[in-house]
């Protein structure tokens, strides 16, 4: 079970014990129930507990509270831990045997609610997910009525990115309350992962599966291989499918001319703010490279825990794409696209007609920035992912952090995030002589090309039920990615999160939003690689800056060329 389905089991067991203390008014007191569901709930969202608060929550006279939670402590069940820079005060905690057991209890829990909903016994209710209402709402009887029509749609397998927005569509899925079908139906992989996954299954006699997640980048590469179909049958069918999207967002699952893929989410990189750290400061927001360096010198105090800014520098795909994204802003692509208003042609990149600009003077700006960084940045930053730049960032340990939109949306929903409704959404900063613009990023739907006729019929039919108006209103109705529309509604959270979607639109509305930066070249994969080894290497002092980019322009250049 995850924190969200543990803290829906403590709501449900509250109710129904608030509706029996309300049948029968003199019972006794829940101060048990109270004090320990509080005490793992405000565990979860990572908040400290007093011995103060914890009585107020036992609703018991003074003294009784006291032997009571004395009596935890006694059986192991509590325990203390001191509050760092307080030497006498403590926060009360569960211990590790009590949030076991507490999780049992939960599941147990589910277990029950997902039995009392189904129509036999069924074999494992952790297939299901325990939704809250927004889950609920997402599907109405027609809707679910509708989708379990198709046939074969309870044997469609789903390979996704494993991130909060396509674990929204699985849990959408799988809630208990609908049971379209089970977590057996899906594949939730990381980055590096799936790419690896679709390159496997493309080369399988049969797909593994009827749906894939393909990254808008790696686009041209699975369409060049022939690994995706062509989506015209249901565009067909639907004609007037590509009129519901942006233009731009239509455009994310095309190549060479053909439409492969039906986008699922689109997202933009911004940088994220402390607003409450700003304001008290009295200092702007940073708009430009000095700044960033100026306002994190300004809190970075490493001795106490507190930096000024943390990326992802792990080598690979994480330092790749914030090289790609940071000389973007020096004012240059990294490969030769004819300049127009707003920014690159990127005409011909699925041909793959590229001149590959990597050793060049916004290269190199853009790499002594990453390294002037390094002097405000949180240690470990060489070996983050953008999971580890988050799950710091949601602490409320660091000033900035540079993160995609559809992610930023988890400051403001997490369970444990620290950092609610104090964050500011920020254009991503430019260098003087550049410009700040904005890679445009997400995921499109597609369809492996290697499966039976039977199958292909069932994921078109699918993808055509995900884009009806039906699912486009639930989803814009509830915030659920139902409806692949361009919004930032499409994570549950997102609605709680209006600064960041008016900040995309804004850019959208500016032309600020491009993929020139990340561009669909069949080739992408091998070339993020290339940057994500030899950007590594510079920025982090294992080779001389000109020498990496001078390799990298030779690597990139060779693999264009192939």
């Amino acid at each position: 079970m995850n924190s969200y389905e543990i803290a829906r089991a403590i709501a449900f067991v509250t109710r129904v014990r608030d509706r029996f203390r309300c049948v029968v008014p003199f019972a006794e007191s829940d101060a048990h129930w109270k004090m320990v569901s509080y005490l793992v709930l405000r565990h979860m969202e990572q908040r400290t507990v007093t011995l103060t608060e914890l009585v107020q929550v036992s609703e018991l006279p003074y003294a009784t509270a006291h032997r009571r939670i004395a009596e935890y402590f006694e059986a192991g069940r509590f325990e203390k831990r001191n509050v760092a820079d307080q030497q006498r005060r403590f926060e009360i905690v569960p211990s590790k045997d009590l949030l076991a057991d507490f999780v049992d209890f939960a599941r147990a829990v589910k277990l029950e609610l997902v039995q009392a909903g189904a129509e036999h016994c069924l074999p494992d209710a952790e297939l299901y997910f325990l939704g809250g209402e927004h889950q609920a709402n997402a599907l109405n009887v027609e809707q679910t009525r509708a989708l379990k029509s198709i046939e074969g749609v309870e044997d469609a397998r789903f390979l996704l990115h494993g991130d909060n927005y396509f674990r929204s569509v699985r849990h959408v899925w799988t809630d208990h309350r609908r049971r379209v079908g089970t977590f057996d139906n899906f594949t939730l992989l990381t980055l590096n992962e799936l790419h690896d996954e679709l390159v496997i299954n493309a080369r399988l006699p049969v797909s593994r599966y009827s749906i894939v997640a393909v990254n808008v980048p790696w686009l041209g590469e699975f369409w060049k291989s022939g690994a995706l179909l062509d989506l015209k049958p249901l565009l067909d069918t639907q004609r007037g499918l590509p009129a519901s999207f942006e233009g731009q967002i239509w455009d994310l699952g095309s190549s060479s001319g053909h439409q492969c893929g039906m986008p699922a989410y689109a997202t933009a990189q911004v940088m994220a703010a402390r607003r409450d750290w700003l304001d008290k400061h009295e200092l702007k927001a940073p708009a430009t490279f000095d700044d960033v360096v100026r306002f994190g010198k300004a809190f970075h105090r490493p001795g106490e825990g507190r930096f000024g800014i943390v990326w992802s520098g792990r080598a690979g795909v994480d330092i790749a794409q914030m090289f790609l994204s940071v000389v973007g802003c020096c004012g240059a692509p990294i490969f030769d696209f004819s300049q127009i208003r707003g920014g690159f042609e990127k005409k011909d990149l699925n041909a793959g007609k590229l001149i590959a600009l990597i050793d060049s003077y916004a290269a190199v700006t853009a790499i002594e920035y990453m390294r002037e960084l390094l002097e405000i940045s949180a240690p470990g930053v060489p070996n983050f992912s953008w999971q580890d730049s988050l799950s710091l960032f949601m602490q409320g340990r660091v000033a900035m952090t540079y993160v995609w939109s559809i992610h930023a949306t988890r400051f403001e929903m997490d369970i444990d995030s620290t950092v609610k409704r104090k964050v500011t959404y920020l254009q991503i900063p430019a260098h003087r002589k550049g410009r700040s613009t904005t890679p445009l990023g997400g995921f499109v739907l597609a369809i492996p090309a290697n499966q039976p006729s039977s199958r292909i019929h069932t994921a078109l039919k699918i993808l055509a039920w995900m884009a009806s108006p039906d699912a486009a209103t639930a989803r814009n109705r509830d915030g659920l990615p139902l409806s692949p529309l361009f919004s930032l509604n499409g994570d549950p959270a997102a609605r709680a999160s209006h600064q960041i979607y008016d900040l995309v639109r804004s850019l959208s509305q500016k032309h600020l939003l491009n993929v020139w930066q990340r561009p669909a070249t069949p080739e992408y994969a091998k070339i993020e690689t290339i940057l994500g080894e030899e950007v590594h290497r510079a920025v982090f002092g294992s080779k001389p800056v000109k020498d990496a980019l001078v390799d990298a322009s030779r690597r990139v250049r060779s693999v264009a060329a192939s």
